[in-house]
């Protein structure tokens, strides 16, 4: 991840940070940017959890690509976001979240804490 890609993540991380709170468990990146060969122009595909959430409701899904159109412009990162809860993340048997799950399980980085 370069430079200027680094700072559009930050830059949603904080924005989730501040909306969220102490309603926020982690935020990991997924997928092809945890790649040791980081293939450039790929989007960032990132999972918010939550402590507790309705993570079907499509508003909260909404409101974390809405945070993440000020990085896409001003950095040129284009961020997937993702939202799962606690217990999502542990023991979902929703065939929508199952994946998504299983891949911040076990291929992911936190970067909550980096931002």
């Amino acid at each position: 991840m370069t430079e200027q890609e680094r700072k559009g993540l930050n830059q949603f991380v904080a924005k989730v940070r501040a909306y969220y709170g102490q309603r926020l468990h982690d935020v990991l990146l997924v997928g092809t940017r945890t790649r040791p060969d980081d293939p450039p122009f790929h989007d960032a595909d990132v999972v918010v959890i939550l402590k507790v959430a309705n993570t079907a409701a499509i508003g909260e899904l909404l409101r974390l690509a809405d945070f993440g159109y000020d990085p896409l412009i001003e950095t040129g990162l284009f961020i997937n976001p993702w939202l799962l809860s606690v217990s999502d993340l542990t023991s979902t048997t929703d065939p929508d979240k199952v994946w998504i799950a299983d891949l911040a399980r076990k291929h992911a980085n936190s970067v909550l804490e980096s931002a």
